[in-house]
């Protein structure tokens, strides 16, 4: 039995081993594969909440919103929970695909809301200064009305805008599968 010997230069001894790349030791190429890793990961996981998220306008009177749509069970799910604010002029459209008496609670919100329940472009009912969560308390609110869609938006904006019942509210930019 021969005894082996070392091969610190890596020469191929055996025309066996032709076809096998040799494992790499490079730390900068092994930081690459696992930052390469991460970043495929995190794109394809989507787990930054704004990208899944579609942004339009729409427009009260002659008042026009910046909106984020919330149009699928985990946008509606998480809606505003959890931000610290919301710009002046923004707000959150939650559509659905067909109307009902609809609930929304304040949960993990840090911030008071307006919310303009919405029923084919017609505004049927404002829940103005819907408040945060205290001691565990989340409040509840509803259409009482079947509605399609709801606006949320920060307090006192309906007041700011006189916005009421029975305005008209206009999409300007969306696409038809985005409803």
């Amino acid at each position: 039995m021969r005894a082996k010997r070392s091969n610190p230069m890596n020469i191929i001894t055996n025309p066996r081993d032709c076809f096998v790349v040799p494992p790499r030791n490079d730390d900068k190429f092994i930081m690459k594969k696992i930052f390469l890793l991460f970043l495929f990961i995190f794109i394809i996981s989507g787990c930054n909440n704004s990208a899944n998220t579609k942004f339009s306008k729409l427009q009260i009177k002659n008042k026009i919103i910046n909106i984020e749509i919330a149009n699928t069970v985990k946008a509606r799910k998480q809606g505003l929970s959890g931000r610290a604010n919301l710009c002046e002029d923004c707000g959150m459209l939650f559509i659905f695909k067909n109307k009902a008496v609809r609930s929304f609670w304040m949960n993990k919100m840090n911030f008071p809301l307006d919310m303009v329940w919405i029923s084919n472009g017609t505004i049927k009912k404002i829940t103005e200064n819907a408040i945060i969560p205290v001691n565990n308390n989340i409040p509840i609110y509803s259409s009482e009305k079947k509605v399609n869609w709801v606006l949320e938006v920060n307090k006192g904006f309906c007041k700011k805008y006189n916005i009421k019942e029975g305005d008209k509210v206009k999409l300007l930019t969306i696409k038809k599968n985005d409803i």
